[in-house]
């Protein structure tokens, strides 16, 4: 049996975290959460020759007063308008609910994916929320990923 060394198969991995505040989930600008093409949720420099795989994006959906409304299946995509890179989460077990939620979005498995290269990960709403309002929840996420090079 071959010895694998977890530590060395551990050491490319990258996390990062962040929040989006309520604002920023309705908000339809360019790299908000609201807008088509969903909010950046990686910051990192690539190079050239280098692509993202991504491993999971988990986010919490701290509820606060009232839900969002209308809103969509949310999933992870490369950059700005790519295809969604994982499975989805539909609006009411998500950011459209009036409870908190735990989500951890994983790579899709019904295929294989040829990722950009120098892109990173958006977190993307099909349809924007709408503040009712006094929604004022806010999402927290991690997403856990390996930079490759060719």
């Amino acid at each position: 049996m071959a010895y694998v060394n977890m530590f060395a198969v551990m050491k490319g991995i990258r996390q990062e975290t962040g929040v989006i505040s309520s604002a920023d989930i309705v908000n339809t600008a360019a790299g908000k959460f609201g807008h088509a093409n969903g909010q950046p949720i990686t910051n990192v420099a690539l190079n050239a020759n280098q692509w993202i795989s991504l491993l999971t994006v988990e986010f919490f959906y701290d509820f606060l007063v009232a839900a969002y409304t209308a809103g969509g299946n949310i999933t992870a995509n490369y950059g700005g308008g790519g295809a969604a890179i994982t499975g989805l989460i539909s609006a009411a077990n998500s950011v459209g609910a009036a409870t908190d939620k735990n989500v951890i979005l994983v790579p899709l498995a019904t295929a294989g994916i040829n990722p950009p290269l120098q892109t990173g990960i958006s977190l993307v709403s099909s349809a924007a929320f709408t503040q009712p309002g006094t929604a004022a929840g806010f999402i927290r996420y991690t997403v856990t990923y390996r930079v490759l090079s060719n």
